[in-house]
């Protein structure tokens, strides 16, 4: 944190102005506090401009340096440990309470010159009031906006939270349309009823004068807010119903010029005429919620929202055909109604209950004890599909809408996303049952089953859809497109479940049955879903030529979203095979594909994930850096904080630890990890992999005890969940090799340099980059234990396999480790060799002012001082020692030992 600095905000002490709030037991007044362009705040927000002022505080829009994501942050006018401090600090903690596509998303608190700030999502766009002012917009479009925010306000008061000042300037609308309820700075506790009765009349607008805390804006406020009562959710759902009803009027529902005026409108419930394009349902819902008795409004918001959705145009009544059947038509299953003498009517509430039959309460309940009993984290697991398939029962019913409601969609689209939906739920059902057979290995694997089920946003995504070819109309196609579904929604959930044998075989089977039926795209989806398990399986090599050709009957659906997605895999599995080369010729091909799509965000993001890898893989971490950064924001702002995140977060982590940006680096390990701990608990496989990153960044910092316990404590974890015998332990092994190298303890060093080495070679062979890095590590062990030959022949080895890759890291380490038995041998002609090679390609990769610079230029002045030239390995030691004072710090042991060197050499 900045330290507060007084020349920033001084108080008016002395004056007359202070001396009257002084005998009046007022605080000191505070000059504003005020933000400038450039200006970083905590070194981690950018000030980019400002956003609004009010009598609360000033709004920026500002850039996270850590994260590369655009942010708003709030700065607040009064000092700490006031009242108003007391609500900003209030209104941090309701929203971090909060996880919900309407509700504004808030990152971080922090204090800047005695003032709070609170870092949140920037949402782009405006508030609603400034949405209504742009173009003239259609009820239903009003309508569906402020439902959206009822769903927010809907979230706060399940999570016990009152928002106390609902009004249009705080429900922000976003350029993707999505409404957001912002400014939660007067929340509280449903059940605090704390505050006191003393307030001033004001203007009907902007925030009521106050001595007591009467907070809100009293245009809006309910009555029993008004009036400091007992304060509770009907006060925001009176609040919502003005304004509601002032953005589809153009004025507020009740007349009056002063509190006490208004406060007799309310009472007599005597409201405005509405206006002519006001719907009958949305006058007399609305009135219901304007009700002066808090007890006569909608037991809940959610049942305002629900009734301002419901068109009673639609016939509800269901009409018996025969022996009193409701008929269900056609594929997409939709309840249609119809008289001898009417047109069929389609009642779109009933569009969901397709899922009735996948997920009912009482299989959740059963689900749920099967879990139990095979020692599943059955709390998570359930939590994560009862969030899913809300979301598919209201994608359902907004997709039957937009058809037959508002009738801005095809019925051919709409055929599309059910078609969308339905593969979902074939995912679902093999889940549920998958998980239901007791099996305990499955069930220790039932929260990335749960979280693994597709993501339901591509059913919504119209260009997406309207790329995809043709469905079959004949019900034989029909069936048989079902079936293959099917067979890819099974192979997803084994996958999820750790069984990657049995996937393995069953995509071989689907990819047959794909080139039977002979359709491009499902001969297309069938390799990659063979080409995924296989990866899992531990055969990469095998599945570079069944992306390839996915890649090739993608392009002949004309699919280009699945066509991006077949070379992102090409591009995956070259990484994986360290020939980042060639998969840098591929980005090209990727991003055109994605443009000619739209840019969907995820698929933009799997883009830069796929770039960031490759620029990490060649050891150009700057370049790295961005897109990593930019695949964090893409995914955060789509998806949330999901396990996704934060495997990007352990990437960045480990960018930024070998930029030796070390308190960046353990901020992005410790979210990651309080993500993944948060989706499947602290003893998971994928929470280990981010401790051995945060172990390396521990011991890259020189903390090497506490980098070995962290290390200790990955393995643990991993051997507990994954066996010993996963290739997966290798690069855990080897870190923890190095740390205890660092430690003097050699034994257990070697052995677990020899454990990594044992398990990379069995994996994957004597000629993958990971083998080299093993190999430095054990070379490093022999060398230190004065083993010069055994060392010798293990860099060599370690060098040749690292030069058939194109000399990524640790090639550099692996020369200059050479160089220094050169050295031990007097071969100082090799040395030099091996030494401007290891300096060339650290200046290249990392660059000039990086660590591994200043390593090659040590052992440069070692060559020096053995050729007996004193001065010149002084001077390039001294310059080592500034390099390194600038990147590790003066405590690093690196720094230590160079300083050691230098008074080693005496005077020159």
């Amino acid at each position: 944190m900045a330290a507060d600095s007084s020349d920033d905000v001084a108080p008016t002490e002395g004056t007359d102005d202070g001396v009257l709030r002084d005998v009046l037991g007022m605080s000191p007044r505070v000059a504003p506090p005020v933000l400038t362009v450039g200006q970083v705040i905590d070194d981690a927000y950018r000030i980019e401009g400002e956003l609004g002022a009010g009598g609360m505080g000033r709004v920026y829009r500002a850039k996270d340096l850590r994260l590369g994501r655009e942010v708003a942050l709030k700065l607040h006018l009064g000092v700490v440990s006031t009242p108003a401090d007391e609500r900003l600090a209030r209104e941090a903690a309701a929203l971090a309470k909060l996880a919900h596509p309407n509700v504004v998303t808030v990152y971080e608190l922090g204090m800047w010159a005695g003032h709070r700030w609170v870092a949140m999502e920037y949402v782009r766009g405006g508030n609603a009031r400034q949405w209504l002012e742009v173009v003239h917009r259609k009820p239903r479009e009003i309508i569906d906006v402020y439902v959206a925010a009822a769903r927010g306000l809907a979230a706060a008061h399940k999570a016990g939270l009152v928002h106390r000042d609902f009004k249009p300037d705080n429900v922000l609308v976003g350029e993707d349309g999505r409404a957001r309820v912002a400014d939660f700075g007067l929340a509280r506790d449903i059940d605090d009823d704390s505050a006191s009765s003393d307030a001033v009349d004001s203007p009907m607008t902007g925030t009521m004068t106050r001595t007591g805390a009467v907070l809100g804006t009293p245009a809006y406020m309910a009555p029993e807010q008004r009036a400091a009562g007992s304060v509770g959710a009907a006060a925001d759902q009176f609040a919502f119903a003005v304004a509601l009803w002032e953005a589809l009027a153009g004025e507020r529902p009740f007349v009056g010029e002063t509190s006490a005026e208004l406060d007799a409108a309310i009472a007599s419930g005597t409201t405005r005429e509405p206006a002519a394009r006001m719907p009958r349902h949305v006058v007399a819902a609305l009135r219901r919620a304007l009700a002066a008795d808090a007890d006569r409004r909608w037991p809940s918001i959610g049942a305002l929202a629900d009734e301002l959705l419901r068109d009673p145009t639609v016939r509800r009544k269901r009409i018996a055909i025969g022996g009193g059947l409701v008929a269900i038509v056609g594929a997409s299953s939709v309840w249609m109604l119809t008289r001898a003498t009417e047109a069929p009517v389609v009642v779109c509430d009933r569009a969901s209950a397709d899922l009735d039959g996948a997920w009912s309460p009482a299989q959740r309940d059963d689900l749920g004890t099967k879990l139990v009993a095979a020692g599943g984290d059955a709390p998570r697991a359930l939590v994560a599909f009862d969030a899913w398939t809300a979301n598919w029962r209201a994608q359902r019913v907004e997709a039957c809408e937009a058809t037959h409601v508002a009738h801005v969609q095809s019925p051919a689209m709409l055929d599309l996303r059910y078609y969308c939906l339905d593969r979902g739920r074939a995912s679902l059902v093999t889940a549920r049952d998958l998980l239901g057979s007791g099996d305990r290995k499955v069930a220790a694997r039932a929260v990335e089953i749960a979280t693994a089920l597709p993501a339901l946003d591509e059913c919504a995504d119209i260009p997406r859809l309207s790329g995809l070819s043709a469905q079959p109309t004949d019900v034989a196609g029909r069936m048989q497109l079902g079936t293959f579904d099917s067979g890819l929604a099974r192979i997803d959930v084994l996958l999820a479940a750790g069984q990657s044998e049995l996937a393995s075989t069953e995509a071989a089977a689907l990819v047959v049955r794909a080139d039977s039926i002979g359709r491009p795209s499902m001969r297309a989806e069938a390799r990659l879903k063979h080409g995924v398990a296989l990866h899992a399986n531990g055969k990469p090599d095998a599945v570079l030529p069944l992306y390839e050709e996915a890649a090739r009957f993608a392009a002949e659906s004309h699919d280009d979203h699945l066509l991006a997605k077949a070379w992102l895999n090409v591009i995956g599995i070259l990484t994986l095979l360290d020939k980042a080369n060639e998969g840098e010729r591929l980005l090209t091909v990727v991003d055109a594909a994605i443009t000619r799509v739209g840019n969907p965000p995820r698929l933009r993001g799997r883009y830069f994930e796929a770039r960031g890898e490759l620029f990490f893989l060649k050891g150009n971490y700057k370049e790295a850096r961005p897109d990593i950064e930019r695949a964090i924001a893409a995914r955060t702002q789509f998806e949330g904080e999901t396990p996704s995140v934060a495997r990007n977060l352990n990437k960045l982590g480990s960018i930024l630890s070998e930029m030796r940006e070390l308190p960046a680096a353990r901020i992005a390990f410790g979210r990651a990890k309080a993500i993944l701990e948060r989706a499947y608990g602290g003893q998971h496989r994928h929470v280990a992999v981010v401790l051995t990153g945060l172990g390396t960044a521990e011991y890259i910092a020189g903390d090497y005890a506490a980098a070995r316990k962290t290390y200790e404590q990955s393995l643990a974890i991993k051997e507990a969940t994954m066996g010993k015998d996963h290739p997966g332990l290798a690069p855990t092994h080897g870190n923890l090799a190095l740390a205890l190298l660092a430690l003097s303890d050699l034994d257990a060093a070697e052995h677990h340099a020899v454990r990594a080495l044992e398990l990379v070679e069995k994996a994957m062979g004597p000629k993958h980059p990971k083998l080299g890095q093993v190999l430095f590590t054990l070379g490093q062990i022999q060398a230190e234990r004065g083993q010069w030959s055994p060392a010798r022949a293990t860099f060599t080895r370690g060098a040749v396999v690292l030069e058939g890759a194109g000399e990524p890291p640790p090639m550099d380490q692996v020369l200059i480790s050479l160089a220094r038995i050169d050295i031990h041998e007097r071969d100082l002609v090799s040395a030099r060799k091996h030494a401007d090679r290891a300096l060339a390609l650290a200046m290249k990769g990392p660059g000039p002012e990086s660590y591994e610079t200043g390593k090659a230029l040590r052992v440069r002045s070692e060559i020096l001082a053995a050729a007996g030239d004193r001065a010149g390995a002084k001077t390039t030691l001294e310059q080592v020692r500034t390099l390194f004072a600038k990147v590790l710090g003066t405590e690093h042991p690196d720094y230590r030992s160079t300083t050691a060197q230098l008074s080693a050499l005496g005077p020159p």
